[in-house]
């Protein structure tokens, strides 16, 4: 069985590209980050309020009172605003011009074909897969991965993709 689409990678396509993205793939990172910057926001405060305490009551240097309040409201102020950062961060990558890339996915592996470059790879090589919005999302690793329209399939059931590739990588489609 094979399978053969195209992807042209335009400015719709790669904010779809985040999205999934961070519902999927970067949502436990995010959650982490968020939890760990609290945490640390709430110590900073904690720890802030003490010398301020101790700054009033036995007259030593406020200082670490203000670099801790600081710290504090910097790291909580971070927690909250990370996700639309992480959201808004992704706009720069968005090329001028549209480019096209031809992907086929048949027993053996994948390959990708950009103009004159093609480039062939096992399936072992896949990290994450993710399926929503009118696109697959095929991560590589944490930094890298690639875009597939659903609904640009050159050759072979779209409807039989999602099983297949689940069945030749292992791993199963998260959904976002």
């Amino acid at each position: 069985m094979r399978f053969e689409m195209e992807t042209t990678y335009d400015q719709p396509t790669v904010r779809a590209f985040q999205n999934i993205l961070n519902r999927t793939v970067r949502a436990k990172r995010i959650r982490l980050v968020r939890i760990l910057t609290f945490v640390v926001g709430c110590g900073a405060l904690a720890y802030g309020l003490l010398w301020l305490w101790a700054a009033v009551a036995e007259g030593v240097s406020a200082v670490p009172a203000v670099s801790g309040l600081a710290a504090g409201t910097i790291f909580l102020l971070l927690g909250i605003f990370y996700k639309k950062y992480i959201n808004r961060s992704g706009r720069h990558m968005v090329n001028q011009q549209p480019v096209t890339i031809r992907y086929a996915f048949d027993c053996h592996g994948y390959s990708t074909l950009s103009g004159k470059n093609r480039q062939i790879s096992p399936y072992r090589i896949i990290h994450d897969i993710c399926s929503g919005d009118g696109y697959y999302v095929i991560m590589l690793d944490r930094r890298r991965g690639f875009v597939l329209d659903k609904s640009r399939f050159l050759s072979g059931d779209p409807e039989k993709f999602a099983p297949f590739l689940e069945e030749r990588t292992g791993k199963p489609i998260q959904t976002a």
